[in-house]
């Protein structure tokens, strides 16, 4: 085994032209070339790749949620997969039910970006992202806005 110097760890800071598969292919790619074979060691060094709000996310998981490297691919594919999806998406997006609200303000930002359709009036906008919204979360929301979300 290798010490990995930090300039060759790939970096997944989320961005609209990064792809969570093609991270881990890379990922996976350099752990082999470093001889970083146990999970364990590739577990350790994930972290050090995730920047920005993909390192806020994953430092915000469970403690004891990842104890497998498939665990962590998992739920980081879970977690960043959904962001790449069709340029019409962003019409039927939905807030599933185990994201947060912040996670699905996330994933719709991430989504416009990536839309051809990214320059909708902000009504349209505000309209689109309060449809996908959960119930229970829009009705908080328009307790706190007073009957106005907007």
């Amino acid at each position: 085994m290798h010490i990995i110097p930090p300039s060759s760890l790939p970096n997944f800071p989320g961005l609209t032209n990064e792809y969570p598969d093609t991270f881990l292919f890379e990922f996976e790619i350099l752990c082999r070339g470093y001889d970083y074979c146990t999970n364990d060691q590739r577990l350790k060094v994930f972290p050090l790749t995730l920047k920005g709000a993909t390192l806020r996310w994953f430092m915000s998981l469970a403690g004891n949620c990842i104890q497998t490297l498939e665990d962590m691919k998992n739920i980081f594919l879970k977690k960043y997969q959904e962001y790449h999806k069709s340029n019409e998406y962003i019409f039927d997006m939905i807030q599933v039910e185990y994201a947060s609200l912040e996670d699905y303000v996330e994933q719709f930002h991430y989504n416009l970006q990536k839309s051809k359709h990214k320059y909708l009036e902000k009504e349209i906008l505000k309209t689109l992202i309060l449809k996908g919204i959960k119930d229970e979360l829009l009705e908080l929301l328009n307790l706190i806005g007073k009957g106005d979300v907007f």
